[in-house]
């Protein structure tokens, strides 16, 4: 038996190179992006035959820049727009406890609005990088799900909520105590 699945999403991005899959102003995809990247990942998973909720776009912001214009000065009054997804009646969403295990917080949300009026915008998705991120769902499913992940998992793991019991986030980046604890 395999221990992991390697997918490479560049065909499902390749396919929606025309539209709006990185920003002009970061080197992250967009929501967008990572709404194709998940489409492939899920069919890679075999879940495709699973009920995919039915997500439209919202823009939660229009004054994102990204760092990559902020420290080149290219771009520079640029402004983007952010988007999360979600069901059109919000009681539809997924329900979720996120907990933020070294910093000993939990929420029922996956988005921090508050960074909105920040200087980093895109960390409306779980209010940014941290170390370990445990997501219990209440979705109809029984799978677990580790993502070893740097910030272009933000924006695409709510898009796989509906498909897990439980998601944890692991950040190597932050988390010092390595991934066999993790797993463990």
């Amino acid at each position: 038996e395999q221990d992991f699945v390697w997918v490479d999403v560049e065909k499902a991005l390749g396919a929606e190179k025309k539209q709006e899959i990185y920003y002009h102003t970061d080197a992250l995809w967009t929501t967008q992006g990572a709404f194709y990247a998940c489409s492939g990942l899920i069919e890679s998973m075999g879940l495709g035959s699973q009920k995919h909720p039915s997500l439209k776009p919202y823009a939660v912001t229009g004054d994102f820049h990204g760092a990559l214009s902020k420290d080149s000065g290219y771009e520079g009054g640029y402004r983007e727009p952010v988007y999360i997804y979600s069901e059109e009646d919000a009681q539809d969403n997924t329900k979720v406890v996120v907990s933020y295990v070294e910093e000993g917080r939990k929420t029922a949300t996956l988005y921090d609005s508050s960074k909105l009026n920040g200087e980093d915008k895109y960390a409306v998705f779980f209010g940014g990088d941290f170390p370990l991120i445990d997501i219990k769902t209440a979705a109809k499913a029984d799978g677990r799900l580790l993502v070893v992940k740097d910030s272009y998992a933000n924006c695409l793991v709510p898009f796989l909520v509906p498909y897990f019991r439980e998601i944890v986030m692991v950040d190597p980046r932050y988390y010092k105590k390595g991934l066999g604890h993790v797993m463990k």
